[in-house]
């Protein structure tokens, strides 16, 4: 699947890092980002291609994460 060209917020970077450290999608998100917005931000990881159904990080968002550090 090829990912869109669009910017990542804060929330979807945050989640791709916890994502990929092992750690709960939501782990450091507040505000919105911590309540019903986390479920918007997952799903639009995931038809990005970033996240796969298991929430687990895919290569692409690995890639993703190697070119933000």
């Amino acid at each position: 699947m090829k990912t869109q060209r669009k910017k990542l917020t804060p929330a979807m970077i945050a989640m791709l890092r916890n994502a990929s450290a092992g750690l709960p999608l939501t782990a450091g998100l507040h505000g919105r980002s911590a309540h019903g917005g986390a479920e918007w931000t997952r799903m639009a990881l995931m038809r990005r291609g970033l996240l796969d159904r298991n929430c687990a990080i895919t290569a692409d968002g690995n890639r993703i994460l190697q070119r933000l550090t």
